[in-house]
Parts: C-alpha cells; sequence; structure tokens
C-alpha cells in the first residue's frame, strides 16, 4: 500500500530468513548438538547468504515515520501453544513414518511439515537422529528438503501479500539464500 517502503519491506522479509538460520542452529545446538559437524555448512551458508542478500536489499530503503508503524507484541501465547502442538504431532508423524516406511516416508513428511514451520521440523528430525532412530548422515537431506519447502511457502506468501513487485525482488532474494544452502550438500555428493 506504500510502494515507497517497498525496498524497507523486502529487507524486512529477507532479514527475517536470517533469524530463520539463526533459529535452525539454535535448534541444532539445542537438542542435537553431536550433529553439527554435518549441518553447519548448509546452516552457515544459508545465514551467511541471507545475511548478504538482505544487506543487499536495503540498498535505496526510506526510513518510515513512527506514526506509520503498526503496534503489537512479539509474542504471541496462542501462537507458542500451536508451535508446540505441531512440534508434537510433526514428530510423531515423522517417527511412525521412518518406522514403517523407512528414510525416504521421512523425506517426505519433513517437506511437508517444512511448508508450515521449518523450526518444528527440524527439531523432529534432529529429535530422530539423537535418539538413534535416525543415522545422522541422513539428517541433512530431509532437513534441506524442509528448508526448501519453507521458502517455496515464503515465495508465495510473498506474492500473494505484496504483490508482484514485492514477491519478485522477495522471491528471487529466498532463492539466492536456498541455492546457497545447498551447495555444501551438492559438493559433498560431488566430492
Amino acid at each position: 500500500s506504500q510502494p515507497a517502503l517497498l525496498a524497507s519491506c523486502v529487507a524486512a522479509a529477507l532479514f527475517s530468513t536470517v533469524a530463520t538460520f539463526v533459529l535452525l542452529l539454535v535448534v541444532g545446538v539445542t537438542v542435537a548438538p553431536t550433529l553439527l559437524p554435518e549441518l553447519a555448512p548448509s546452516m552457515l551458508a544459508g545465514l551467511l547468504s541471507s545475511a548478504l542478500v538482505a544487506w543487499w536489499a536495503m540498498r535505496g530503503q526510506t526510513t518510515a515515520s513512527a506514526a506509520s508503524l503498526p503496534e503489537g507484541h512479539a509474542f504471541s501465547f496462542k501462537e507458542a501453544l500451536i508451535f508446540a502442538i505441531f512440534l508434537s504431532v510433526a514428530t510423531a508423524l515423522m517417527t511412525l513414518a521412518n518406522q514403517h516406511f523407512g528414510a525416504t516416508a521421512l523425506g517426505i513428511s519433513t517437506t511437508l511439515a517444512g511448508f508450515a514451520d521449518v523450526h518444528a521440523a527440524c527439531a523432529s528430525l534432529l529429535t530422530l537422529a539423537v535418539s538413534g532412530k535416525l543415522e545422522a548422515q541422513q539428517a541433512l537431506l530431509p532437513l534441506l528438503l524442509a528448508i526448501s519447502s519453507n521458502t517455496v511457502s515464503k515465495i508465495i506468501a510473498a506474492w500473494v501479500s505484496g504483490g508482484a513487485a514485492y514477491g519478485a525482488r522477495v522471491g528471487a532474494g529466498l532463492l539466492v539464500v536456498l541455492v546457497c544452502t545447498w551447495l555444501p550438500w551438492l559438493w559433498r555428493m560431488v566430492v
């Protein structure tokens, strides 16, 4: 609704991706610190690339006046409760999928969970790996798939909520971050 703020809004959306990777690293350190050598290259590539893309998007932004900024609360008990329920359900479904159908089904369920919440998908996946129900080497690919599906949902949300100009700019930045996140895994497959 305020075209002058387009660059600021794009930068803010891309900075939220920085927060996504910071939180993924926090989840990894908290839930599965032993898996960090496996996960860190992709997570750090995502973190660094998202910071660079967001910084790049800040060029040309204008400063919003305090009167035009919406008021609100940073945290919501309802959203925290929904997250906890989603995390529990996702973990249970991933465990069942892994037990009955193996790693392929786990990849599919993690990808589907990533559409809604990549952090819950990551926590559920890493919980399975730490508990021994999943090999450590098998954790990264489903995590990358969850990040990919979450990126798709963010791109769709950007196009729907902000129109073509906003969606295209946010989408381009998110795709750069996604490619950078996959590069360490792809490099290992090639080498």
